[in-house]
Parts: C-alpha cells; sequence; structure tokens
C-alpha cells in the first residue's frame, strides 16, 4: 500500500480565488503534471492507516541511496547536501521528509533541483548542525537555539518544525501509536506538490545578485490583487531592497499560505529579525504589506526593547516582589507582558507629545500598569519605573496613590553591570493641576524639592529649593516639564559605582548611605527622552 494518495485539496487560504499565471521560472514535463499532487491518507480506517504507517517505520532504503547528493533549490539558494546528512536524526520531520518515501514529490525547478519553501539562512543554519551531528561532533543537545533565533520567528518557525522529534514520554502519553507519525506526516503535506498545476510553477525575483524563489501558489498567500503577487508575477521581478529583508517577507507571506490565515501583527514583528528597520520597513512597503498597519509608527526607536523585558520579568529581588503575581494589576515583574509588541502599546514620547505634566497626563490617562523609561541627557543611561496603577489627576493638589512601583536601572557607562533593579514601593506621589508635590530632600539636609511624579527612589519634573526655605504655592503644575529629575539608591547595591554618598534618616536597616544611581555631576539630572508605555 503507498503512503500517500494523490488528491487533495489547494493548501491556500480559502478566501483567495484561484487564477493562471504564466511566464514562471519552472518548467515541468507532462508526465510530471499527470502526477502532480500528494496527500496524507486520512482514511479513519485502522485497515488503511497501520500498514501505511509501518511503511515509514520498516521502509528498506535501496543500497547506496543515503550516500545520495540531492541537489536542492531553498526558496532561491541552491545547494547540494548528502541525503544521510539530512536523516541525521532520525525520527524528525527532515529525515521523514528526505527519507525516499516523497522523492517523487518535491516541486522541481527548471534544472531539476528539489524545492523547498524554507527561509534560506535556518536550513543552512540547520545542514550545518545536521553535518557535524552525523560526524558525531556534537550531540543533539548542542542543536538548541540561541535566545536570538528563539525571537526570530523566521528561524525558529523552520528548525523548530524540520527538526522536531517527538519524546518518549510524548509517545508514553499517545493513545494512538501513530500519533508521532501522523504529526510528522502533516508537517511536511505543505511543502510538497499539490494537485494544481499552476501552484507548483515556480516564480523568482532577482534581488540585487541573487534570487528569491516561491511556488504561483505562495505568492497568492496574501490575494491576487496583492503587491506580493505582482510583483512575482507581473511586475519587474526585480528589487533593490536588501536580500535579508526580502527573504523574511517573502517567508512571512509563505508561512501565511501554509497556515491559511493572513499574517497578524505580531508575525510582521517577530519576522523583522536583526533587520534594520528602516529597510524592513521599506521592504513591506514594497510588497503591498503596509507596514504603518503592522508596525508601530515610531516602533524600533523605542527606548524599551526586548532585552529590557526580558531582564525586569526575570529579575528577583525581594522589594519588589508581590504576594500576588497574578494580578495584571500589580507592579510585579512578571505582570509586564514577555514580549515587546502586543499588548504593549507606547502612549507617549516626551519629543513628539512635549514635556509638560498636562501632556503627558492628557497621554497616560486611564492606562493600567504602565512602564515610565527615561534617558538621561549627556550619558544615554536609562531609567525604568513600572506602576500598577492610574496616573490620574483631577484636582488641583497633589495627591498619594496606592500603587506597587518598581525602580530599574537599564543602562550604565561602561566599566559597570549594565542592569539593575533598585528600589520598589507602594505608593505613588502625584502633582495636582496646580500645585506640585512637596517632598523631603534627602539629600540635602534641611531642605525640600518639588515635583511632579514621585516614586520611591526616583523624583520626576523637579524644583528644588534652597536650605531652610519652604517652597512657595505654585500654581502652573499643568505647565512645568518633566525633563529634571532626581535619583537615590542605597549604596550597598552597588559596592563599586564610586559617586557620592549621603547618609538616610530610616535606612539603617538596609544601606548605611544613598548615593545617586545617575553618573552625571551632582544629584540632579535632565532626560533628553522620556516614554510611557502601556502594559495592558
Amino acid at each position: 500500500m503507498r503512503l500517500f494518495a494523490r488528491c487533495y485539496a489547494p493548501f491556500r487560504p480559502s478566501c483567495i480565488p484561484r487564477a493562471t499565471v504564466s511566464g514562471n521560472d519552472a518548467s515541468r514535463s507532462p508526465e510530471d503534471d499527470k502526477t502532480a499532487g500528494c496527500s496524507l491518507i486520512s482514511s479513519t480506517d485502522p485497515a488503511v492507516k497501520a500498514p501505511a504507517l509501518r511503511l515509514v517505520d520498516d521502509h528498506e532504503v535501496p543500497a547506496g541511496t543515503m550516500a545520495q547528493w540531492i541537489d536542492l533549490n531553498i526558496s532561491g539558494e541552491c545547494l547540494s547536501v548528502k541525503r544521510s546528512t539530512l536523516c541525521a536524526v532520525k525520527g524528525s520531520v527532515m529525515a521523514t521528509l528526505f527519507s525516499g518515501q516523497v522523492d517523487d514529490e518535491f516541486v522541481r525547478d527548471a534544472h531539476g533541483r528539489w524545492f523547498l519553501p524554507v527561509y534560506a539562512p535556518a536550513f543552512n543554519w540547520m545542514v550545518e548542525k545536521l553535518t557535524r551531528y552525523e560526524q558525531g561532533a556534537i550531540s543533539v543537545d548542542d542543536m538548541g537555539l540561541s535566545d536570538a533565533q528563539k525571537r526570530d520567528l523566521p528561524f525558529s518557525y523552520w528548525v523548530n518544525m524540520l527538526l522536531r522529534v517527538p519524546t518518549d514520554q510524548q509517545r508514553d502519553r499517545s493513545t494512538d501509536s501513530t500519533e508521532a507519525d501522523m504529526g510528522r506526516l502533516r508537517a511536511i503535506k505543505p511543502l510538497l506538490r499539490s494537485p494544481s498545476k499552476d501552484d507548483n510553477e515556480l516564480v523568482t525575483l532577482d534581488v540585487i545578485a541573487w534570487k528569491v524563489t516561491v511556488t504561483v501558489g505562495a505568492s497568492r498567500a496574501l490575494g491576487e490583487t496583492s503587491n506580493f503577487f505582482r510583483r512575482f508575477n507581473t511586475y519587474d521581478r526585480s528589487s533593490v531592497c536588501p536580500l535579508d529583508c526580502v527573504r523574511r517577507v517573502v517567508d512571512l507571506a509563505v508561512r501565511a499560505s501554509i497556515q491559511s490565515r493572513p499574517p497578524s501583527i505580531e508575525d510582521v514583528r517577530q519576522s523583522m529579525g536583526a533587520s534594520d528597520l528602516s529597510e524592513y520597513r521599506e521592504t513591506l512597503d514594497l510588497f503591498g504589506i503596509d507596514s504603518s498597519v503592522y508596525l508601530s509608527p515610531g516602533e524600533g526607536d523605542w527606548l524599551l526593547t526586548q532585552e529590557h523585558i526580558d531582564f525586569i520579568r526575570n529579575s528577583e529581588w525581594d522589594t519588589v516582589k508581590a504576594t500576588d503575581d497574578l494580578d495584571p494589576h500589580v507592579a510585579h515583574l512578571r505582570a509586564i507582558p514577555a514580549r515587546l509588541g502586543e499588548p504593549i502599546k507606547r502612549l507617549y514620547r516626551a519629543s513628539v507629545d512635549g514635556w509638560r505634566w498636562a501632556q503627558f497626563l492628557d497621554a497616560v490617562k486611564g492606562h493600567s500598569p504602565l512602564l515610565l523609561m527615561g534617558r538621561v541627557e549627556g550619558t544615554g543611561e536609562l531609567f525604568a519605573v513600572a506602576i500598577a496603577g492610574q496616573i490620574d489627576v483631577t484636582a488641583d493638589n497633589g495627591s498619594e496613590v496606592e500603587a506597587k512601583t518598581a525602580l530599574f536601572k537599564l543602562k550604565r557607562p561602561a566599566g559597570y553591570r549594565q542592569e539593575e533593579g533598585l528600589l520598589g514601593g507602594s505608593k505613588l506621589h502625584l502633582a495636582g493641576l496646580r500645585q506640585l508635590r512637596v517632598e523631603d530632600d534627602i539629600t540635602a539636609k534641611g531642605t525640600t524639592v518639588r515635583a511632579l511624579l514621585v516614586v520611591s527612589g526616583f523624583d520626576m519634573g523637579i524644583l528644588p529649593s534652597s536650605a531652610g526655605q519652604r517652597p512657595p504655592s505654585v500654581n502652573v503644575a499643568m505647565l512645568h516639564s518633566l525633563k529634571r529629575c532626581h535619583a537615590f539608591a542605597p549604596s550597598s547595591f552597588w559596592p563599586t559605582w564610586e559617586r557620592a554618598k549621603v547618609h538616610v534618616p530610616g535606612w539603617e536597616t538596609i544601606s548605611q548611605a544613598g548615593f545617586s544611581p545617575a553618573s552625571v555631576r551632582g544629584w540632579y539630572f535632565d532626560l533628553d527622552e522620556l516614554e510611557a508605555y502601556a502594559l495592558a
């Protein structure tokens, strides 16, 4: 009994109509076209299913087949790989794909190479790892992805698909002994030919000195009226966009075709990888994927990065631990979403929206939890303040709000650790519509400081007062700037930080002194940028 029957529905979004396209890059014989298309056996009859699946496990590969070199076309990049290398990880989807069972079902290019719609850098990485594994230079455990590769969707998607092997525990839990086999077979289905001659044809785009190739079926992923389809089938088939950006955008459409759904905002953002933002935007727009829809207008110039999010979420220091880390309105570190992008939204950027208290309040009103990011003028140091509460000011006078807060230093000058948790608190002090908050200035005995926003260890929008003088009532809080700041931290946190220290009453159990966590001269510093993000 054969493993594959030769019929199944075209694998593409059902909402997209079909069209006949000519002038493609591939040529096939009439004999090839007669046998186009394949499908996994879908019968639920065990008498049909079992023999077919046993063929995968027990099939005897003809002598010499594993030594065969296979010429491949990986989305336009051509290479030759030994079959034994591709089958090195037994039980993987890759091994099933090149086991010899479906050789006749691959789409072929004009030169007879086997075509796969895989992101080429990811496939090349897999071939390198498989070669070293086959030679005994590394183990399976050495084939894991780095953190950067895990966040790079075109990379992680294909590696996880092709090198995935069901674990012994997964096999033991399976109520159907053929479940793992069917999973591998379902995975390779969209990589092989469909019954449609048009869908199997290859179309190629010249990208400077290289080529990027897709099937006509995949080029329909965004619709036959889309610029993506027309770039491959109608317009001048050339592009001067960076090669990797083109590959990433093409892979985005290929994955959309495989998953039978349009790309999501998260898909587009996570497909950028380490590409230059402006070049990635240009490439998206060239292929008719509106970057203004899928990428936030300022995304890429955000102060907040994925590395910052990872650090904050993984921090473990007692002063900001919450009793209920599942409460989304608690400023616990895990309340911050794991990924940059939705639902994180930038609400405010001072250089664009203005530095005044009124402008800041208007932007953040009604949002909680919040994350504020400030960059120190002249040094580039970054501070972050997480606030589990709303900043909602309606009275003339200042107010005190019950809200958990956490202060972080996320970037320092060279030569020091770049990230640190500083202080956690339970109160948020806010200026009113007219009057600023008046707080004791612990860095200068007998003085006070007026401020717009105060959390443990960090005061924003300050007006220092002279020693012994009480600050006058101020009726211009809404017009006051957030630029000037004041910060302090226990000196025991950073014993190597060579900064001026001051004794802080009440801190005896934590540290004998406090110091400025910013490297500028004195206790006060200015910000050259301030951003506010909604975390939910």
